[in-house]
């Protein structure tokens, strides 16, 4: 029976179950709420519904079928039902859905750099087709500079990557040159600027998905160990946006201000 995985954008793997213990019921509903077969409540923000998808036995073979008011996308299109195969991967919300014992993400990343913090930020390629661009419904989202809502495709097949514009009037600059609509092959050493952001690809190493292994990566070839729950759920708060302290002084000042002007108005007409 198939074993499944459940990953998180980075690629960091936060459940594994076999099909094989609801084979009886046939039915697996996978979301937010504490009542589902899989509950994703320590994980899941609004993102997840509270009943996602739902995983469905039919004649031998496993179902998968769209609950939720966000969708699971595969390949980047929406899919309200499918037949699962082993290989597949479904995005639900900033989940990934990965059907099959070795099915996960690709040893590829793409990284680029951050305009606030002295580092650099990945996201994960993963086998199949991945959108890249400035919307968050994208598998790879980058809120920088000139970059489109979905600037482009990025299709994995184990070590052949190709990049492709989602229309003819997105600039990308390959090697320096002006992209054309044409897909253009990838490797590490390729110079990719999307508009005015330049980002790369990387190969990593990454832990297999044998029972009792992790799921983390290392650019330079070591694997790390599996993450601890109290480690993944705080990896999980660490990926959510954070309000900048001076908005956050401005919003305070402005609460304070507007206290003292009606304690003023009740002192002069009451």
């Amino acid at each position: 029976m198939p074993v499944c995985h459940i990953y998180n954008s980075i690629g960091m793997r936060l459940v594994r179950f076999s099909t094989e213990h609801y084979a009886h019921s046939g039915r697996i509903m996978v979301g937010r709420s504490s009542h589902c077969t899989i509950s994703l409540k320590i994980y899941a923000e609004s993102y997840i519904s509270r009943e996602h998808f739902l995983l469905e036995k039919r004649m031998g073979a496993w179902h998968i079928s769209d609950r939720s008011h966000i969708g699971i996308v595969k390949d980047t299109v929406k899919i309200k039902e499918a037949q699962l195969e082993i290989g597949d991967i479904i995005r639900f919300g900033q989940l990934f859905f990965c059907y099959g014992e070795k099915t996960g993400p690709s040893s590829y990343d793409m990284v680029w750099g951050a305009e606030t913090i002295d580092a650099d930020v990945r996201a994960v390629l993963w086998p199949g087709v991945n959108s890249i661009g400035a919307s968050a419904d994208n598998y790879i989202t980058i809120r920088q500079g000139e970059v489109s809502r979905f600037h482009g495709k990025i299709t994995v097949h184990s070590d052949n990557i190709t990049f492709e514009n989602s229309n003819r009037n997105i600039k990308t600059f390959i090697n320096g040159a002006l992209m054309e609509y044409r897909p253009v092959n990838l490797t590490t050493g390729t110079r990719i600027m999307l508009a005015d952001i330049p980002i790369r690809l990387q190969k990593v190493t990454r832990v297999s998905s044998d029972l009792g292994s992790g799921s983390g990566l290392s650019a330079s070839g070591n694997a790390q160990a599996e993450l601890t729950l109290e480690a993944a759920i705080a990896m999980q708060k660490s990926l959510r946006p954070r309000i900048p302290v001076l908005v956050l002084c401005l919003v305070l000042f402005s609460v304070g201000f507007l206290a003292f002007l009606m304690m003023m108005l009740y002192i002069l007409f009451y």
